[in-house]
């Protein structure tokens, strides 16, 4: 009884320490590597492998192949004849979101790119209202393919199985109005403007419920999910900045962390650890989030125009705004680990655990030492033992360890001053 009532406080004491932690702040650098700016008025971007696809409001969905990032080059345009609010992509298939107002209209657009040169439409929807928001979800080993969309009073879910006849199966609403959508396991969430994060169960398409949402301070304009780590949505509140959302329970979404922006977030995207972030009128940053409730700015630059939109192509960030894209790199200082693999096989488990007991008791040390490149922490230094994020690699990240695998701490955390690379 003893020893269970010692390791529950040991566990607690762990957890509790460790929201505090503090965060050094590391100089990074975003390198300019290349840009196009004969375009016409630039919306919003996507990428996907090399190539990336731009909303031009003049009237245009732009394919840019980016193979080359110091010479991005136009290699086909789509006209859609309205303006381009949002997009998705999914293999050789864009999904256009578009609208007008005064006189208002709107459309679903599902347009073949595979012929960069020659994009054609697949199918479409028409609408009385503007499209402000696109995101599908494909299953590639049924026909259960869905495109979610928002226009101004509704929101509706479409069959987009054959692409050709896109089929409206439910319209359905919620409070606020969605300017942003991401689709991950059951869930749909929505950045949904003056009313925050709001969450809908979508697992039965034929009747999404909504289950609970999270009024930010902000505007929030855009949503993004963590790959693989669903626990947290992280909302471009506009002048409320970043806002850090625990969405465990999506009946009870909780504010857990928050960090204000020099500007106006607009747009963001995640991928691993890091949330890179559109700052409407100063640039972009790349902000870290190993612990989840304390994001950091791991490196920022200027842009020579507002930014309104970001997206990530292969190894580079693609930026749109203005009349141009312009493509960046990240050094990152940084090792190539995942957080709690600490016998280097794989994603963390429990194994990992009776590894890192045996090498307390004298046996082989974890497969990788992060020194160099991570030359501000002690040598040798295994970062992904270091679960915990205090920069050390002991008995108390075993302790947090445990603490997560039991459900009592939503993360695995990191050494700031040594983050995983991607």
């Amino acid at each position: 009884m003893k020893k269970t009532a010692f390791v529950i406080a040991t566990v607690m004491a762990a957890v509790y320490a460790i929201l505090a932690w503090p965060t050094p702040v590391i100089a990074q650098s975003i390198v300019h590597v290349g840009g196009y700016d004969s375009l016409g008025y630039v919306s919003g971007v996507i990428a996907q492998g090399n190539y990336a696809y731009v909303s031009d409001n003049l009237l245009d969905l732009v394919i840019m192949d980016i193979s080359d990032p110091a010479n991005p080059t136009v290699t086909g345009r789509f006209e859609t004849w309205l303006w381009i609010f949002d997009m998705d992509i999914y293999g050789d298939t864009v999904y256009v979101a578009a609208g007008f107002s005064e006189p208002y209209s709107g459309a679903l657009y599902i347009v073949d790119v595979t012929d960069k040169h020659n994009p054609y439409l697949l199918g479409s929807l028409s609408y009385q209202w503007e499209v402000m928001a696109v995101e599908v979800s494909i299953n590639p080993n049924n026909d259960q393919d869905y495109a979610y969309i928002s226009t101004y009073g509704s929101n509706k879910i479409i069959d987009v199985s054959d692409p050709t006849n896109p089929v409206e199966l439910v319209q359905f609403t919620m409070p606020g109005f969605p300017a942003d959508l991401v689709r991950q396991g059951s869930y749909l969430y929505a950045a949904a403007y003056y009313q925050g994060l709001q969450i809908l169960d979508v697992s039965n398409v034929a009747n999404p419920q909504w289950v609970g949402g999270y009024d930010t301070p902000g505007n929030a304009l855009g949503v993004a999910l963590r790959r693989n780590l669903n626990n947290y949505a992280f909302i471009a509140d506009g002048d409320s900045g970043l806002r850090v959302i625990q969405v465990s329970n999506p009946t009870n979404p909780l504010l857990v962390g928050y960090l204000q922006t020099s500007d106006k977030l607009t747009d963001i995207v995640a991928d691993g650890y890091f949330i890179y972030a559109a700052l409407e009128d100063s640039g972009i940053a790349v902000i870290r989030t190993g612990a989840s409730e304390n994001p950091t700015i791991y490196a920022a630059t200027g842009v020579p125009y507002p930014v309104s939109g970001i997206a990530l192509g292969d190894g580079v960030i693609i930026v749109a705004g203005g009349e141009s894209i312009d493509i960046y790199r990240l050094d990152q200082v940084g090792c190539d680990y995942v957080p709690g693999d600490i016998n280097g096989n794989g994603p963390p488990n429990g194994i990992d655990v009776t590894y890192a007991v045996s090498y307390f008791k004298g046996g082989a040390p974890p497969p990788i030492d992060c020194n160099p490149p991570c030359s501000e922490v002690p040598d040798p230094f295994y970062a992904a033992g270091d679960v915990n994020g205090d920069c050390v690699f002991n008995g108390i990240d075993i302790t947090f360890f445990v603490a997560y695998a039991r459900g009592l701490q939503l993360d695995l955390r990191y050494c700031p001053l040594c983050p995983p690379n991607g």
